[in-house]
């Protein structure tokens, strides 16, 4: 897949590649315009979206939660105290 934008983490390769299963809904197409949200240390997406619709409507809370983890200790290491 090709990398047009990325949030968390801001830099990357352009292109990324991950395993995802046959039976899962929407699937992807090659040109599809899609989001996907990629966990910390997670080989795969936990939540992707295809549409302007649904993508703008992800988007929107994607970005507040990261907003929202800039102030959460629970990223930050407890032995930086």
């Amino acid at each position: 897949m090709a990398v047009e934008r990325r949030y968390k983490p801001r830099t990357g390769p352009a292109r990324i590649t991950f395993p995802m299963d046959h039976d899962v809904s929407p699937r992807l197409r090659a040109g599809d315009h899609v989001l996907i949200a990629i966990p910390g240390h997670a080989s795969s997406p936990d939540a992707w979206s295809t549409g302007e619709k649904q993508i703008a409507h992800d988007r929107a809370w994607i970005l507040a939660e990261l907003k929202k983890s800039r102030t959460s200790a629970c990223d930050q290491d407890p032995a930086s105290g």
